[in-house]
């Protein structure tokens, strides 16, 4: 260690007195020992080329990468500067040959938080996704959503995440360490940011020296996954690695931290919150102190759920679930300058008023706990919590069974989107969990695909998007039996996977059960998987202002481009604050069998009658009719009760609530007639039949559409910011921020829609796109007209038209058409950019002049055409009328010109003029587009001559002092006086390159000269 450095952090904390070159010190400070074991330390002081001295006296010498290079540091004078992902440090090979535990210290200042970059990364092969043997130290694991992580990926097998629970500092620097202690059995990781524990992973598996080995790839400041782009961006300063697991008093002295500081940090423990230190078992209130003794050192708390445990201390018992409080003191103290910042926490269990039984919640789906509500079968938990889910979407409640023997009613996914879900109180009990169990029974048929991405069985979850909103779940997945948790989303789960998709045909259980921090999978009744899982559902989940998760579920992932679990059959369904062994799920326990002679009797029934249904409830499906409803115009009664046998109970629900209602009230569209299905579920005992009936409610009259012409926006008429439609519906559109209507021409006169350099843009208004709901062929058609200045063509966006069921396609990923010229590209889709159908010129438009583009889709096929001409075509199966449309809209709400569905990344279209935008309810052919319909070919030079003759104060060069004159091959300009600014663009509007003003060399053609804001047409023979 080099000796000014111990002096840098010392003068930090006011601690150094220098005498005839001895160092004095407060003998507390020596209390830590951070020297000891230190293997690797880089100052970054004495760089030499590209060779970085280690100053520990290992002579473990780094080597610098790219561009990386010494820079202002932290400690000292120098650190080291790492900006695009081929800047970093090489470590050498080897040293982690005989590493059981060890520390990681740095003083880092990024610049950012990007995804999957390196604090260090360590492992065999450079750039090469194929090996995973690797441990990496990672500032964001996901960009900015994510924390601090420590990543253990075995070659083989589920990768093994510590995350911390604060980010990483921005901007400025900042300390950070991760300690790992291998005790022979196990390994406990702790993250540390500037000498306070912000994570904890225990019960870890892994041996560095064992699983690692030595390795041959060892970097700072660099990832070796080829996908990951991302540089480290910023500077690192006193890198350390010590082969052995520091203590917090050892972190806290590399941070600095006052001792003062540090002993008032000792100080604070569990015992001073409550007599004894049990804070898993709070019942009265807690001593959360608001001083301290020692002057100068404050705190102050935070508690993560108030309503039970208040930042004066104050508790309050919840009622039937035990609460967990994250209770967190930041102590500071202010010396010499710097504010020194430590911060610890407290997990607080306040335990739950009324006593509950181990099982909280379990579905068995008995007829006496089945009702139908709203049109949706519902059914109780019988549990001690009368918890109530819903059957959604496709699913049902099926009897299997004959009536003269045993017979189970178990819920069935469908084919399509079915699931349960169940409910959001429920999510009150998973909060609570620490030890726990969830397993439940299950039949996929045998045509059932389950080892496919998704096929989760449960779902406990605080979001329903995980990729849009990551704030963490419990999933249990069957296409590899597995059990996951996360505070965030996929790449920081822990979890126990047996690695195989469950079986399809007969009935099976699994099950998943949490003890401590190991998690063990059971199938059938056996244990087939276990690994530590330190992430505990009342630690790991909790947001603050939610009392549990939200989005509970059986069948349905929270992950949205996930498949759902289809043609699967679910029974006995459970969640428990407690475990359970082997032998209790073969032998039984509580009230409840054996897995294995449960799975017996649910196979005799299943084999009995798979879909048992009594035949008077047939009987009245059969009966059941609403008469002809393929021209409906008035309201339909819809029956609630059956007429041969009055105790069965129908409830009807509709496809499109907003022409018919559930009630079946009736409300006529307008444009187009539109398609809906009445479902009646008629019910008795517990047992459900449904019966569908397709209706056609026809349009209101006086709106349809007399000829195949929908939308015109020529821009010819307009108030103040409203442009009104040329053709027969005249739909009304607004002209948004600083887009504005602009004047072409003397000969003929345009009106074109200038979008500005800005984020102006026009919006076509909600009526256009309850016309999209509808289309199958169909026809968009635009003219434009690019400035040769502008220079973000090849960013992503530049929409020139866009149809779009929400604002953002990340975060609602509900479907859009869009036509980019990014691209000259077309693309569909009924949910975001991922699930896109495209067509594509693959080519950016041209800048200067007009130009067109134009799609067509007829039956599957869509054709992009550009200036009349067919560039691209391809099969594109998503048609609007079966892609668009979503359950309680009308239309797509967001219908712009010039505007992206993806603001946080794309760009405005700028500098551009538009006209004539257009959507016609077929497919135009080639002749149509080219000539007689839209005559594009005729268009293009009207509007570049219109452009040039007059543009919002562009007059002819006529009524200017100048003369333009031609011959062969030259334009020649009079009048000139040295100061004009000159330009020359040819008939297809590209602009030449003007060497001589006075005498201007081209081809022979047609030319538009433009003097400041004057302009001529000249012809050079």
């Amino acid at each position: 260690m080099k000796t000014k450095n111990y002096f840098s952090i010392l003068k930090r904390v006011g601690r150094l007195c220098l005498l005839s070159g001895t160092m004095l010190v407060a003998t507390s400070v020596f209390a830590a020992d951070i020297t000891t074991g230190l293997i690797i330390h880089y100052d970054f002081e004495a760089v030499s080329g590209t060779t970085v001295p280690d100053v520990s006296g290992s002579a473990f010498d780094g080597t610098l990468a790219g561009a990386a290079a010494v820079t202002t540091g932290y400690i000292g004078q120098s650190g080291l500067q790492c900006t695009a992902k081929a800047d970093y440090l090489s470590l050498p090979a080897g040293f982690t040959t005989n590493l059981t535990s060890f520390t990681y210290s740095a003083w880092v200042k990024l610049d950012a938080l990007k995804d999957a970059t390196r604090f260090f990364d360590l492992g065999i092969g450079a750039n090469s996704s194929s090996t995973n043997n690797f441990l990496a130290f990672i500032p964001s694991l996901n960009g900015d959503d994510q924390y601090m992580v420590l990543r253990y990926r075995p070659a083989s097998g589920t990768a093994y995440n510590v995350a911390s629970t604060v980010k990483c500092p921005v901007g400025v620097w900042a300390h950070v360490a991760v300690t790992y202690n291998w005790n022979g059995t196990y390994g406990t990781a702790t993250i540390y940011l500037n000498g306070s524990a912000v994570g904890t992973g225990t019960n870890l598996p892994y041996n560095p020296s064992l699983s690692l080995g030595s390795t041959t790839d060892n970097f700072v400041g660099y990832s070796r996954w080829p996908s990951n782009t991302n540089g480290f961006g910023g500077v690192l300063d006193d890198v350390r690695f010590y082969n052995r697991a520091l203590t917090t008093a050892d972190i806290m002295a590399l941070r600095g931290v006052p001792s003062e500081l540090t002993a008032e940090y000792n100080n604070l423990t569990a015992s001073t919150l409550i007599a004894g230190g049990n804070l898993t078992n709070v019942t009265s209130n807690l001593n959360m102190p608001q001083t301290v003794t020692t002057p100068g050192v404050s705190i102050t708390w935070t508690s993560s759920n108030t309503a039970v445990v208040s930042l004066d201390g104050t508790v309050t018992r919840p009622t039937n679930f035990d609460a967990t409080s994250i209770l967190t003191a930041t102590l500071s103290e202010t010396s010499n300058g710097e504010t020194y910042t430590l911060v610890k926490s407290f997990t607080v269990v306040v335990k739950a008023t009324n006593i509950l039984g181990d099982i909280l919640a379990n579905w068995d789906f008995n007829k006496d706990l089945i009702f139908v509500e709203n049109g949706l079968t519902k059914v109780k938990s019988s549990s001690e919590m009368p918890f109530v889910g819903t059957v959604m979407n496709d699913a049902t409640i099926r009897t299997i069974g004959a009536p003269t023997s045993i017979q189970y009613n178990v819920l069935y996914t469908g084919n399509g989107t079915g699931y349960f879900d169940l409910g959001t109180a429920i999510g009150e009990a998973v909060y609570s969990l620490t030890d726990y169990t969830i397993a439940g029974y299950f039949r996929a048929d045998d045509d059932a695909v389950i080892s496919t991405g998704g096929n989760f069985y449960w779902t406990l979850s605080n979001t329903a998007d995980a990729v849009a909103d990551p704030t963490g779940y419990i999933i249990g997945q069957l296409n590899v039996q597995r059990n996951a948790i996360t505070p965030t989303l996929y790449s920081a789960e822990q979890g126990v996977s047996a690695g195989t998709a469950a079986p399809v045909g007969g009935w099976h259980h699994i099950a998943y059960v949490q003890s401590g921090t190991t998690g063990t999978v059971f199938v059938d009744g056996v244990s087939v998987a276990t690994a530590p899982v330190s992430n505990l559902p009342s630690t790991t989940l909790p947001i603050i202002g939610r009392t549990g998760t939200y989005y509970n579920w059986l069948g349905r992932s929270p992950y949205v481009l996930d498949n759902y679990l289809k043609k699967t059959m679910l029974y006995g369904f459970q969640l428990m604050k407690a475990t359970v062994s082997g032998p209790d799920l073969i032998n039984g326990y509580d009230v409840y069998p054996g897995v294995l002679t449960t799975i017996q009797n649910l196979d005799a029934a299943y084999a009995e009658n798979p879909n048992y249904v009594s035949g008077g409830l047939a009987d009245e499906a059969n009966n059941l009719t609403l008469g002809d409803l393929s021209a409906v115009t008035s309201n339909i009664t819809l029956p609630t009760k059956g007429t041969l046998d009055n105790t069965i109970n129908i409830s009807w629900t509709s496809s499109n609530t907003l022409v018919i209602a559930n009630d079946g009230t009736v409300t006529r569209p307008k444009y187009f007639n539109v398609n809906d299905t009445l479902i009646a579920t008629l019910s008795k005992d517990a047992q459900t039949i449904t019966k569908s009936f397709p209706a056609t409610v026809l349009l209101e009259p006086g709106t349809e559409f007399t000829t195949d012409l929908i939308v015109k926006y020529d821009f010819s008429s307009v108030s103040d910011s409203t442009v009104t439609d040329a053709a027969e519906m005249h739909f009304a559109g607004k002209i948004k921020n600083n887009a504005s209507i602009a004047s072409m021409g003397t000969t003929q006169i345009y009106k074109v829609l200038n979008l500005g350099d800005g984020n102006g843009y026009f919006d076509m208004g909600l009526e256009v796109g309850k016309v999209l709901y509808h289309l199958n062929d169909y026809t968009m058609s635009c003219y434009y007209r690019i400035d040769a200045s502008y220079e973000d063509i090849l960013k992503n966006g530049n929409y020139l038209w866009l149809f779009s069921n929400s604002t953002d396609a990340l975060t609602g990923k509900n479907g859009y058409i869009n036509g980019t010229l990014t691209t000259q590209a077309v693309s569909i889709t009924p949910t975001f950019y991922s699930a896109k159908e495209a067509v594509s010129y693959a080519t950016a438009a041209s800048l200067g002049g007009w130009h067109n583009l134009t799609y067509t889709q007829s039956g599957t096929i869509g054709t992009v055409y550009v200036d009349g001409y067919n560039v691209a075509s391809g099969t594109v199966n998503n048609l609007p009328s079966t892609t668009l449309p979503k359950v309680g809209l009308e239309g797509t709400p967001f219908n712009w010109i010039g505007r992206s569905c993806y603001p946080a990344s794309d760009v405005y279209l700028r500098k551009t003029l538009v006209y004539d935008f257009r959507l016609y309810k077929l497919a135009l052919d080639a002749d149509q587009i080219k000539t007689s319909v839209l005559n594009v070919e005729g268009t293009i030079p009207s509007l570049d001559n219109a452009y040039n003759e007059y543009f919002n104060g562009v007059i002819q060069i006529v009524n200017s002092p100048y003369k333009v004159t031609s011959t062969v091959g030259e334009i020649k300009i009079i009048g000139l006086q040295g100061t004009e600014k000159v330009s020359v663009f040819d008939i297809a509007g590209r602009q030449l390159k003007v060497v001589n003003v006075n005498r201007i060399t081209t081809n022979a053609g047609i030319y538009f000269v433009k003097v400041d804001n004057y302009v001529a047409k000249v012809i050079v023979k």
